[in-house]
């Protein structure tokens, strides 16, 4: 009858006094300071089991069960402060897994900083002044980086060069005035491209007539413009760079030395520097501000920038808006909660709600017409050509001045004309 007895105390004091011993599927784990209570169990059930008389541990013994009380309420004593503990740790331990630092808190993390540097890595150094001055406004982050992690490893120097040489050559170089200024762009207004405008609108007569309800810009003048500015979308881009690293370029092209192929072009340039240390910083300033506007347009219109095929000075779209004005005129017309002006009902909202804003009433007069167009392109012969081939899609005949027509259509500008000169 001993060793039964003698093997109870062993699997009480063993299950409640070890530090680790596995009870079924559970781990118990004991802290240190219970470790001398062990020792003194270990000596108790030594002495027992060397010293103790068979008959003193018989399951009717008055001593066994006395023996066997005490030493189960004397390990329940020692463990109970032990589980509390370890109640309290798991606790703190879950609430420190769960817990979620604050943005700020995790913006500054080891961790979020080492995945804003690692994106920053893939940025090419030639634009992380860009992308430090955008931080700075405001515009940073996953998706910014990314965006200027497209861009090629160095800056095209044609668009700053090409804006440059224009303005150098109109200040120190000027042509004299000609007398006979032509009134409409060449090759525009014909029979032929008369026909093709009203062909398209009438393939696409559901969204010129939902716009001219909507804004009240005949369809005619919407698809005349629509022809000047990009020949119904046929002609979306007049350089190979897209629109988002032409500007970036002109963005971060500030100095003489940035535009070096373009020099020997200017004519005595080294007697003008401190013409080139005024000019450039003020088209490279404006030059960020449209990058700057480009960039929220990707991010918010999900717009990549291979779609952004665009002008010498980054004019996109087939209305060819430059991009602060997006944000300002662009129009939804389809109803997608975006403003894409490659999509044509677009483009046509958007171009219609410029003119509204701009002052285009229905029924306004021929004069006033005129003065709102020249706000889309501040030129007398855009306004002019516009107007005539509208004139000519409703079926009146080609102006009688047009046959002296001598001047090229020049490339796509917008609004910003009067800003980059």
């Amino acid at each position: 009858m001993a060793p039964k007895a003698t093997d109870h105390i062993h699997t009480v004091c063993a299950t409640f006094f070890c530090p680790q011993v596995q009870t079924g599927v559970t781990l118990l784990s004991v802290p240190p300071s219970r470790h001398c209570a062990n020792k003194q169990v270990a000596a108790l059930l030594s002495w027992i089991d060397n010293n103790m008389i068979s008959h003193i541990f018989s399951p009717t013994s008055a001593f066994a069960r006395w023996l066997r009380w005490s030493l189960c309420c004397f390990s329940l004593c020692a463990m109970l402060p032990a589980c509390s503990n370890a109640q309290q740790v798991s606790a703190q331990q879950s609430q420190a897994a769960n817990a979620v630092p604050p943005a700020a808190q995790l913006y500054n993390e080891p961790a979020a900083q080492d995945a804003s540097s690692k994106r920053a890595m893939k940025i090419h150094a030639v634009w992380l002044p860009l992308r430090q001055r955008l931080a700075a406004d405001g515009l940073a982050g996953p998706q910014v980086d990314a965006l200027l992690a497209t861009l090629p490893k160095s800056p095209t120097q044609s668009p700053m060069g090409r804006k440059i040489r224009e303005l150098y050559m109109r200040k120190f170089f000027p042509k004299p005035r000609s007398t006979g200024r032509a009134s409409y762009y060449k090759g525009v207004l014909s029979e032929t491209n008369a026909k093709t405008c009203r062909r398209f609108a009438t393939e696409n007569a559901a969204i010129f007539t939902w716009a001219e309800q909507k804004y009240g810009v005949p369809a005619s003048i919407a698809v005349a413009l629509l022809f000047v500015e990009t020949r119904l979308g046929a002609v979306l881009g007049d350089v190979p760079e897209n629109a988002f690293y032409t500007l970036a370029s002109m963005a971060i092209c500030r100095r003489k030395e940035d535009i070096v192929e373009w020099l020997p072009r200017l004519p005595k340039h080294e007697l003008h520097a401190d013409w080139f240390e005024a000019t450039m910083p003020k088209r490279a300033d404006w030059a960020y501000k449209e990058t700057y506007a480009l960039l929220k347009h990707m991010i918010h219109d999900q717009v990549p920038p291979e779609h952004l095929p665009g002008s010498i000075y980054g004019a996109v779209g087939l209305c060819q808006f430059m991009p602060s004005n997006i944000a300002v005129y662009g129009a939804d017309g389809n109803g997608d909660a975006r403003v894409d002006l490659f999509d044509l009902a677009d483009a046509v909202a958007s171009l219609e709600n410029y003119l509204v804003r701009h002052g285009w009433r229905p029924g306004l007069p021929r004069e006033k017409q005129h003065k709102v167009l020249m706000t889309y392109n501040h030129a007398a012969i855009y306004a002019n050509t516009i107007l005539a081939l509208a004139d000519m899609v409703e079926g009146k005949p080609m102006p009688s001045d047009a046959a002296d027509v001598t001047q090229a259509h020049p490339k796509k500008r917008k609004k910003h004309v009067r800003q980059q000169q």
